[in-house]
C-alpha cells in the first residue's frame, strides 16, 4: 500500500490511501495494546518496562525530534511505564 501511495500522482487518491494505511496501523496498534501488552506487564517487572519504555521514547525522539514528547497520545504510554 505504501508503494502504491508513493507512485500516485493524484493528490486525492494519495490522501485516501494514506488515510486507510494510518487507520490500519492504528487498528493493529490497538490490537497489540489489548492482547500483547497485558501479558508483557504480567511477565515483566517495573524496571524492565521502564528500560524498554525509555529506549522506545529515545528512538522516537530520533525519528520525530520536533516536539513529539508533547503529543497527548503518548501520555498514557508514559504513565503506564511507571505503573
Amino acid at each position: 500500500m505504501i508503494d502504491e501511495a508513493k507512485r500516485s500522482d493524484d493528490v486525492e487518491k494519495w490522501s485516501a490511501q494514506v488515510k486507510v494505511l494510518a487507520e490500519l496501523v492504528e487498528h493493529h496498534m490497538e490490537e497489540e495494546e489489548q492482547e500483547m501488552l497485558p501479558d508483557f506487564r504480567k511477565a515483566s517487572d517495573g524496571e524492565e518496562r521502564e528500560r524498554l519504555g525509555e529506549a522506545f521514547l529515545a528512538e522516537k525522539r530520533n525519528v520525530l525530534p520536533d516536539g513529539s514528547e508533547k503529543n497527548p497520545r503518548l501520555q498514557p504510554l508514559r504513565q503506564n511505564l511507571h505503573s
